[in-house]
């Protein structure tokens, strides 16, 4: 079992409540965990087809999810994420300028955005560089991405398609990128810290009680 850096006393505690089975299985989804792809979904309007893009993300490993919300409305459906928002960073960038600061953020951290669009000069999925951090780029369901977004792109791609649709469903989109992308490239793990970190993370989630136990160990004498 990998479990990167050395436990803290609050994880051994969480270790010994939830016991080898369920401790195993965080730390296999943990290993197959990346930071270095992510998505970014600007000002979808359907919080399903969003939500369905966090539970795609989720069972593809990509633990970052960056939503463009100029609105401020942003909200997720429960119902059908089926609980896989709750193992991901959500990372919501809010207001007038919501997508220069998505895009800015992304590319001090060394990210190529690659905007899925129908724009000419788009490449096929197939033929894209998908080295380093990459993050993929989806726009809303009506009218795409905005020109602020697209401008802050670094290239774009598109999903080849044979019927009399132009382009499918958003969560369809980036449920195929993921698939081509997982296949395509070694997936980058995480770094020992941030996968200590998120596994005494998703423990403390999966804990019933995990607010009280949190509160009696960083109480008087609690230890962290």
């Amino acid at each position: 079992m990998t479990t990167g850096a050395e436990p803290s006393d609050r994880a051994r505690t969480f270790e010994s409540i939830l016991g080898d089975r369920r401790v195993g299985r965080l730390d296999e989804v943990l290993d197959r965990r990346t930071r270095g792809v992510t998505v970014v979904l600007e000002n979808l309007y359907d919080s399903h087809n969003l939500s369905a893009v966090m539970r795609t993300s989720d069972a593809f490993g990509v633990q970052e999810v960056h939503v463009v919300d100029a609105e401020g409305d942003f909200a997720i459906s429960r119902k059908i994420t089926k609980g896989a928002h709750k193992w991901l960073d959500i990372i919501v960038h809010s207001g007038p300028t919501a997508s220069e600061d998505a895009a800015a953020s992304l590319h001090a951290r060394g990210f190529r955005l690659i905007a899925a669009t129908l724009a000419e000069g788009a490449r096929p999925l197939v033929e894209l560089d998908l080295s380093g951090p990459v993050a993929f780029v989806f726009g809303n369901e009506h009218d795409g991405l905005t020109e602020t977004m697209a401008r802050a792109c670094d290239s774009a791609y598109v999903i080849p398609m044979f019927g009399f649709v132009q382009s499918f469903n958003v969560s369809v989109s980036a449920a195929l990128t993921l698939q081509h992308v997982r296949s395509a490239r070694e997936w980058p793990g995480l770094e020992a810290s941030d996968r200590a970190a998120l596994r005494e993370s998703w423990m403390a989630k999966s804990l019933n009680q995990s607010a009280r136990i949190l509160r009696a160990l960083d109480g008087p004498g609690g230890s962290t």
